[in-house]
């Protein structure tokens, strides 16, 4: 069985994120881990655009789209922007709700208006030799980790 994932993987000089209800965060490269730009869904966001090619460069970034229910994971590694770009409500369609799980972490930056909120879905693996030993049955295994917001 082929495992389909809801995500987008692209490694790029430069970032365009479509503009929206934006809830989340960018931390730039010259910036102290605590002075990050803080995005809280208040007001409609226009384009993000990142060029890793200049200073500064967001060092890492999560952004959700409350309306289009799109999270954004941005990640600078040697060079380039890793962006993985999760469509949430077709990753809440393919997977059982029992297989999610859901996760707050306290922002390591002020002016968070809620604990980082994730959702970890989970899914059968498809490993014959996972299936005996396992009585027969599929196990499931940790598949995609998303960022979907603020959580008080």
């Amino acid at each position: 069985m082929e495992r389909k994932y809801t995500m987008e993987l692209n490694k790029t000089i430069n970032v365009n994120i479509p503009g929206g209800k934006l809830v989340g965060f960018l931390w730039k490269s010259d910036d102290n881990p605590h002075t990050v730009k803080v995005f809280d869904g208040s007001k409609e966001e226009s384009e993000i655009k990142l060029d890793a090619s200049v200073n500064p460069f967001v060092v890492e970034g999560q952004l959700y789209d409350v309306t289009k229910k799109k999270s954004y994971s941005i990640r600078y590694v040697d060079g380039l922007y890793w962006l993985s770009i999760y469509d949430v409500e077709k990753l809440d369609a393919e997977v059982n709700e029992k297989d999610i799980q859901e996760y707050k972490y306290i922002a390591s930056f002020d002016k968070a208006p809620g604990r980082l909120f994730f959702k970890e879905y989970w899914r059968t693996d498809a490993d014959k030799e996972n299936e005996e030993l396992c009585s027969g049955f599929k196990p499931l295994c940790p598949a995609e980790f998303v960022f979907v917001g603020f959580k008080k």
